[in-house]
């Protein structure tokens, strides 16, 4: 072999070298969001036909009785076009039907897989007595997600003012169902969630009651808007009292001078310098005025089938990749090999005895929705555009409370409670400060926010506290929908905000005190002591 063709080969090895390594180190990018479509079907199910979800959170449910989407919230308003067409539905209703009657024929004697359901009670905000809430009954870890949810007050059933949005399906094959009710708390309320499958003979009951409620400033507002109100009065009087009294001043003035009034009078007349005053006083009291102004705006079933598609998204937007599974009784049988293409059987459902079956409705599979998949990625990429921005970019900032609630496995007389609330996306960092410096001695890091089930989250963080070191208390709240830093402070006392309500009320009070006694004074000395006017155009030349 010549020294010309060693160096081709030499050549050729090398890229083949080169394009294998390429190949090797490649890495598949990471999908940011999950968007899916799930069709669900149940012998006597409560269920809604189809679901879609992005992140766990529920996009839209359709109902085939009305032939409608319902978006689960207002601005999620797509064009009909970008949705699942209704025919494909009954493609995916007959089959879905096709695989629960012969699955639960042929896998009878499978025992009906159950989650023991995990229901959470809680406020939708921050507990303030006497002020309209939402209750939230948090029902996790639901299968098969047929169940009812219903409330009672005071051991009496409650209708008015409930919501049930349908169950959502979630990762691992499961669901979550939420409930709401809209209450007012007051004190000695028993408010109960009651989750009953309807095939099992018992029910799952949480109750609530009024914990550690935000103290109450009713009284001190009250008080500093009493406080307010009777300074703006005092101080309107008071430049009342002194607009009249510089006027009958300067009038009283001229006339003296008009007739002849002796010159030692006006001087011995107190209320002769009083005009100048008036004068001076008169920007004081249009200040004063100003200032009034501005502080006064001061199933049922036990076996379901799961025809679940998982299109996995970059960060962008864009399809990386796509999962489709068909799942009976919470069990993975045929998935879609993207290598390949077509439809397989999987999990439990490439092994005897259920493989024969799960071949079979793979290659009816392959036959009904083989050519479909080959542009499914895109399909659900242009359905998930029309939502991007009130959905994958959604950023709702939180809402931040600090206040003490009765202490937990702590020797101090105080814990702090730092509620955050009402955010979106999940992630938020939540620390303690003490007098700008963090700590590290609090009861650990925030519980995992709890989804509230309308896109929205909350958490919680508390910290016990020895009053007797002083000092202020932050709580600050990292999250991506903020500019900056959200912070909260609480201190030993009065609380920061009813500081500066009773500063600017005690401020209003003496300034209306001032006037109203300045006025006083004036007003009382507009004329010499022992000398009063009498009607007529007749003065007395003396005493």
């Amino acid at each position: 072999m010549g020294p010309g063709r060693c160096n081709w080969g030499l050549a050729a090895l090398a890229w083949l070298w080169g394009a294998a390594a390429a190949a090797a180190t490649e890495v598949r990018e990471d999908p940011a969001h999950l968007f899916s479509e799930v069709y669900l079907c149940q012998q006597d199910s409560l269920l809604p036909e189809m679901v879609q979800t992005l992140d766990n959170e529920e996009l839209f449910w359709f109902n085939s009785s009305e032939s409608a989407w319902h978006p689960r919230l207002p601005d999620f308003q797509p064009g009909v076009r970008t949705r699942t067409p209704e025919s494909h539905i009954r493609v995916l209703n007959q089959l879905c039907n096709d695989v629960l009657s012969n699955f639960s024929y042929y896998f009878a004697i499978m025992p009906e897989a159950k989650g023991i359901a995990q229901v959470k009670v809680f406020l939708l905000q921050p507990l303030q007595m006497g002020q309209p809430n939402t209750l939230v009954c948090s029902v996790t870890n639901l299968f098969p997600p047929a169940a009812e949810v219903t409330w009672t007050y005071q051991g009496q059933p409650v209708t008015q003012g409930v919501s049930t949005p349908p169950a959502i399906p979630v990762e691992d094959l499961e669901f979550e169902l939420f409930s709401y009710l809209e209450v007012t708390p007051q004190e000695g309320d028993i408010y109960s969630c009651n989750v009953k499958s309807p095939r099992d003979t018992f029910s799952i009951q949480t109750f609530w009651v009024p914990q550690n409620p935000v103290p109450s400033e009713l009284l001190e507002n009250i008080l500093c808007g009493l406080a307010f109100g009777v300074g703006v009065l005092f101080a309107i009087a008071g430049v009342v009292l002194v607009a009249v009294s510089c006027k009958r001043n300067s009038t009283g003035a001229r006339l003296e001078e008009e007739r002849g009034e002796r010159s030692g009078a006006c001087k011995a007349d107190p209320s002769s310098s009083s005009s100048p005053s008036g004068v001076r006083m008169r920007p004081l009291g249009a200040a004063l005025a100003g200032l009034c102004l501005a502080l006064s705006y001061l199933p049922t079933g036990a076996f379901v089938v799961h025809l679940q598609e998982d299109c996995f998204l970059s960060d962008g937007g864009r399809a990386l990749w796509l999962n489709w599974t068909v799942a009976f009784n919470k069990i993975p049988f045929i998935c879609f090999e993207g290598s390949s293409g077509s439809f397989v059987p999987c999990g439990l459902g490439a092994y005897s005895p259920w493989d024969q079956l799960t071949a079979y409705f793979a290659d009816h599979l392959n036959d009904v929705l083989g050519a479909q998949m080959k542009g499914e990625a895109q399909r659900c990429q242009g359905q998930v555009h029309s939502l991007w921005g009130p959905s994958a970019l959604r950023k709702t900032p939180p809402k931040v409370r600090v206040f003490p609630v009765i202490p937990q496995n702590t020797p101090e007389s105080i814990m702090l409670a730092c509620v955050v609330w009402g955010f979106y996306p999940q992630d938020v960092t939540v620390t303690w400060l003490w007098n700008g410096a963090p700590l590290k001695n609090g009861t650990g890091p925030p519980a995992v926010p709890s989804s509230n089930g309308d896109w929205t989250y909350q958490t919680l963080l508390t910290l016990p506290v020895d009053p007797r070191q002083g000092g202020t208390y932050t709580c600050q709240v990292t999250h991506v929908s903020l500019n900056e830093t959200l912070t909260k402070d609480w201190a030993p006392g009065l609380a920061v905000d009813l500081r500066w309500k009773v500063g600017v009320s005690a401020a209003m009070l003496g300034v209306g005190i001032l006037l109203l006694a300045l006025g006083t004074v004036l007003w009382k000395r507009r004329f010499p002591e022992g000398y009063a006017p009498i009607d007529g155009s007749t003065y007395p030349n003396g005493r």
